[in-house]
């Protein structure tokens, strides 16, 4: 190091290289990372799109099931209940989606992968289940019927 800068210090040289040597180290965990996603899905794909698939089927007939209820009776519990059988709903469409755009990697535009939508799908929901759920405890009884 000192032959090629010979006006350089030898403690910032050893710092540079030190950090030029763990981003080097990141650049090559981000490609194992994608390919034990790929690994994974090709392992676990098929099982966890019938999941997705089939959890989405069934939340969206216990939605209209939940709904007809609420709406015959008028039960305000029934409409609470009707409410989170569409944030399980929505919940699925989430899933979906992220599921799907994690399933197509693009290296070029996402060096570490898409894995981490998915992520980004739950937080959302969170985001929109705690709405949710505010509106119907900060809303009066009778707004409902």
């Amino acid at each position: 190091m000192k032959l090629a800068h010979p006006e350089a210090k030898e403690k910032h040289m050893k710092k540079f290289y030190t950090r030029q040597n763990a981003l080097i180290d990141q650049f090559l965990e981000s490609g194992d990372e994608e390919r034990l996603a790929a690994l994974d899905l090709e392992e676990n794909g098929p099982k966890v799109r019938f999941a997705v698939n089939a959890s989405f089927v069934v939340n969206f007939c216990l939605f209209i099931i939940q709904l007809y209820a609420a709406i015959s009776t008028g039960s305000l519990s029934l409409f609470a209940t009707a409410a989170d059988a569409f944030m399980d709903l929505v919940s699925s469409c989430v899933m979906l989606v992220t599921s799907r755009l994690a399933s197509r990697p693009s290296v070029y535009k996402y060096p570490v992968g898409r894995t981490r939508i998915e992520t980004i799908g739950i937080i959302m929901f969170c985001c929109l289940m705690t709405t949710v759920a505010i509106q119907l405890i900060v809303r009066p009884a009778h707004a409902y019927m």
